[in-house]
């Protein structure tokens, strides 16, 4: 599921990227904000085919279409989820949910309803 050449930072934008559909015309600024970047380098990030591709598998993911490969990337995943959470500034309260939804999923703790 973890694609290995991105970067932790590139995986949290790839997990922002499928969990927060809202407003995609100001995704650049939103991730510009969130993760303390110019809005030219968020549009380069935004724009890379691996960043988009693991979106993809992680909506995949999320909507139950593909299954967890290993434990090492499920470890890799929720450690990306927790860093992501801690960024997501508090007026956002829907994404911090989603997040925290994934997580408790990710942990085991139920399935996501």
């Amino acid at each position: 599921m973890i694609v290995a050449e991105l970067s932790s930072q590139e995986r949290q934008i790839s997990i922002f990227l499928a969990l927060d559909s809202w407003h995609r015309h100001r995704l650049p600024e939103k991730v510009a904000t969130t993760f303390g970047i110019t809005k030219s380098r968020a549009r380069q990030l935004l724009n890379r085919p691996e960043i988009r591709q693991q979106a993809g598998r992680l909506r995949q993911y999320y909507q139950g279409q593909l299954s967890d490969s290993s434990v090492t990337e499920a470890k890799e995943h929720v450690a990306d989820l927790d860093e992501l959470y801690r960024r997501i500034p508090p007026r956002r309260i829907s994404l911090q949910l989603r997040i925290l939804a994934r997580l408790r999923v990710a942990a085991g703790d139920g399935a996501l309803s």
